[in-house]
């Protein structure tokens, strides 16, 4: 969600996640402690951002090789039940 937008309101990842805001918080959290996001507040809403589009191609690279281990696990297990 954070690639798809130059900056995402917590409400809306609350509500497009399905999060409990106080797991998204914690996610959120990690994300800020590592420099891979940035917070502002305006008002009462906090608005994120990723801190650098590298991180929106590193999250696309880590989905492809996730995508290809899940494919290769299925088709080791498959190949152990027959």
């Amino acid at each position: 969600m954070l690639s798809a937008a130059d900056e995402v309101a917590v409400s809306t990842l609350i509500d497009d996640t399905g999060l409990e805001a106080s797991h998204l918080s914690q996610h959120l959290s990690v994300l800020r402690r590592h420099n891979l996001v940035v917070a502002d507040r305006r008002a009462s809403q906090v608005y994120y951002r990723l801190a650098f589009p590298e991180v929106a191609e590193l999250l696309t690279s880590a989905r492809a090789v996730l995508v290809e281990v899940l494919h290769h696990t299925s088709r080791h297990l498959d190949g152990a039940t027959r």
